[in-house]
């Protein structure tokens, strides 16, 4: 079992992603926020509680790369989702650089965060189960959508 937990400011958003994610017997939603400082002080007391963490980019008070990058600064095993409108390659960038799983343009598709899913699936069980690293486990490591589901 996974515990993942929200952040989007969007209550509507957050209420359809919660009922989405609810389809994934691994899953388990632990908490939803609606500020980064909030998830941020929440996960430096419970560094443990999330394995997956579903990220809005435009929220008040610091966007979701503003706070990746301070996630990053004592956690840097979480694996993050993010869920969003903005659409520029200077925010995709930036994030993909904060280590993010996948990136999910809004309006997106029940079809669509199940990939996403799988992909982190994939990449938690690869970190899970390998010892010793070979070129074919980075390779499903840096692009597990080729591998989803791995039965290794």
């Amino acid at each position: 079992m996974y515990n993942a937990i929200i952040i989007v400011d969007d209550l509507m958003v957050c209420a359809i992603l919660e009922k989405q994610l609810s389809k994934f017997s691994r899953l388990s939603v632990q908490r939803k926020f609606h500020r980064g400082s909030e998830a941020l002080e929440y996960l430096k007391n419970e560094p443990e509680e999330a394995q997956l963490i579903i990220l809005d980019y435009y929220m008040p008070g610091m966007n979701g790369v503003e706070f990746l990058t301070e996630l990053r600064q004592f956690n840097k095993d979480v694996q993050i989702i993010m869920i969003t409108s903005a659409d520029d390659y200077e925010v995709i960038r930036a994030a993909m650089c904060c280590g993010i799983c996948d990136y999910i343009l809004k309006p997106f598709t029940g079809s669509r965060l199940e990939k996403a899913i799988s992909k982190f699936e994939t990449v938690m069980k690869l970190r899970a189960e390998t010892n010793v690293w070979t070129q074919e486990k980075v390779d499903i490591l840096l692009c597990p959508h080729k591998h989803y589901n791995m039965e290794n």
